[in-house]
């Protein structure tokens, strides 16, 4: 048979004559497009790098969330270059270059953070962004125009995303095993014991709505004005004038959000727990279960309560599947892990994060106003993410001139956006307090507390009553002060429960409500506050009592301000979420 010849300009090229099959029919000759592997691979590291940095908190569906949105985000580009470049293997390198240079804004950033010019400092989007951009296009252009063998080229990437991501795998495999061993004895060992079927309402009249509302972050007033030069008197006035009791010496029980929130919602410390786990152990994931799974909440529903549920946007109080209403914005909902990632990528220039947390706080204030149009007694756990950091919220409720995340020289405005986040949150809580009173056919009971007081930072300035050279010496009495003192305010329908006090700590404080109003006879438990004696990811169990100071196993400060703890641990990290 003849081959066929085409005509291509002055030059002929013969063209492979078509194979003839057994029967004599004509065979089609395939070419295989191959999608190269790396992109996906490239995509998946970093993820599957945080997932592992953070196993025994983060969530796989989340992880896995970000993979397919950045996967269909890596598609859209991949195969028009395909198209046009009409060479699969190099369109695939330049995504794959895109991918890394699209993770490598974070790192970019914080370098740039390091360095300022003329009095400016140069961590700032608006000068990292045009730099990052013009690396994209150089690196895009030079890969564009130069000869490589692109399949090779190919392959090399893909054994290089296979290891990276081979050892995140591995990684993650051993955190997992580690978290679930004999994970399910030790749950069961400290889990919400059975309902007490004496547990109901034995007040007069009808079942009262209740709030448990968390200001994260809030200080109590005295912490306010020694550490601050803040006065939120006001707002506690106008609390007392509502018929609210404030404890004006209260203090958080633990010092990170996750240990705090479920000593109180179980009315306990978390010693036979702590043991149970072991004082090593950094599974985040028990605490978070005792937070949803709560002694509160599984005692308030045995007694006729709908459990209704405003998710923060915080890993442990952002589901939770025992509520039997849940008030969700229904709009673009990020959570811790897709923060994370933000942070570390190029869109970290666009702050998608600001926007969005100042709209859940602010559906959360209004979506609080309509509980008492609920017809049966509900039981309202609110958890808002405010006044702790970010900083989106100015005084008058507007966004600060600030950066959403504070990096160098923005820290020296701390206080100043602390202060005034705060001074709108009690704006917005007084709003929210005088709407449920009003509009509560039966006078509720409200429990507005702090879950631990703010963040300790370098610039606070000195109190007024320390002579600053003191100050470096009592560094960790500092802290400890900052962040024990919190907000607890008690709203009794209208009444004041003789067992109120003013240093009544959260652990008691449902103990109180179940005396008073269900019949119950809970023992006062002491009034402490532990501190995790390493960071809150290491060894999350290993607790040190440093409230009061009179009992054994406190911090002891030393005529020369030098600090030590019981047992040869460490100095506290009091200044971590």
């Amino acid at each position: 048979m003849r081959a066929r010849t085409l005509r291509l300009g002055r030059k002929r090229v013969a063209s492979a004559p078509p194979r003839v099959g057994p029967t004599g029919s004509k065979e089609v000759r395939v070419v295989k497009k191959n999608i190269p592997l790396h992109a996906p691979l490239f995509i998946a590291y970093p993820i599957l790098f945080l997932y592992a940095k953070n196993v025994g908190e983060a969530r796989f569906s989340d992880a896995a969330q970000c993979f397919v949105f950045l996967m269909t985000l890596s598609a859209l580009l991949y195969f028009p270059l395909r198209r046009l470049l009409r060479n699969g293997a190099r369109a695939g390198v330049l995504v794959t270059y895109g991918v890394m240079m699209f993770f490598a804004y974070g790192s970019l950033f914080d370098l740039a953070s390091t360095y300022s010019a003329g009095g400016v400092e140069l961590g700032k989007n608006r000068i990292v962004f045009p730099i990052w951009t013009f690396l994209v296009v150089v690196g895009m252009v030079g890969l564009w125009k130069v000869h490589w063998d692109w399949r090779r080229a190919s392959g090399f990437l893909t054994v290089a995303g296979l290891t990276l991501v081979s050892v995140q795998m591995i990684q993650i495999g051993m955190g997992c095993l580690k978290l679930t061993h004999d994970e399910g004895r030790k749950w069961s060992a400290v889990s919400a014991a059975a309902v007490d079927g004496r547990f109901q309402w034995q007040g007069n009249g009808p079942k009262p709505d209740i709030y448990y509302i968390i200001l994260d972050s809030y200080a109590r007033g005295d912490a306010l004005k020694r550490y601050y030069r803040y006065s939120d008197e006001g707002f506690l006035k106008h609390l007392r004038q509502k018929g609210f009791y404030v404890a004006t010496e209260s203090r958080a029980n633990y010092l990170q959000t996750y240990p705090s929130l479920a000593c109180s919602l179980n009315m306990d410390y978390l010693g036979v727990f702590a043991k149970a786990v072991g004082a090593k152990s950094v599974n985040m994931r028990l605490l978070g279960r005792m937070i949803k799974d709560s002694k509160v909440g599984r005692l308030l529903k045995a007694a006729g309560y709908k459990y209704v549920f405003f998710p923060s946007g915080y890993q442990a109080t952002d589901r939770n599947s025992n509520a039997d209403i849940t008030f969700s914005q229904g709009a673009i909902n990020l959570g811790e892990f897709e923060r994370a990632l933000i942070k570390v990528s190029a869109l970290r220039a666009f702050d998608f994060a600001a926007p969005v947390h100042r709209k859940r706080v602010r559906y959360t204030f209004d979506s609080l106003e309509r509980i008492p149009d609920i017809r049966e007694p509900t039981f309202t756990f609110a958890h808002i993410v405010c006044p702790h950091s970010p900083y989106v919220f100015d005084s008058s409720g507007a966004t600060p001139d600030q950066p959403f995340l504070m990096r160098g020289k923005a820290r020296k405005n701390y206080v100043r956006l602390y202060v005034g986040q705060l001074d709108y949150i009690s704006k917005r809580t007084q709003q929210v307090i005088d709407t449920i009173l009003a509009r509560s056919d039966v006078p509720p009971i409200i429990i507005i507390q702090a879950d631990h007081g703010p963040e300790f930072k370098d610039d606070l300035p000195a109190p007024a009553d320390i002579e600053p050279p003191l100050r470096q010496a009592t560094e960790v009495m500092y802290k400890a002060d900052i962040r024990t003192g919190i907000l607890n305010a008690y709203y009794f329908q209208g009444s004041r429960p003789n067992a109120l006090y003013d240093s009544i700590s959260p652990v008691n404080s449902f103990r109180m409500l179940f005396n008073e109003r269900f019949g119950m006879k809970f023992e006062r438990l002491p009034d402490c506050s532990y501190v995790t004696c390493s960071t809150p990811t290491e060894h999350v169990y290993s607790f040190t009592r440093i409230f009061p100071r009179h009992l054994k196993g406190d911090v002891r400060f030393s005529p020369s301000g030098a600090s030590r703890l019981s047992a040869g641990t460490n100095l506290p990290a009091l200044d971590e979420e």
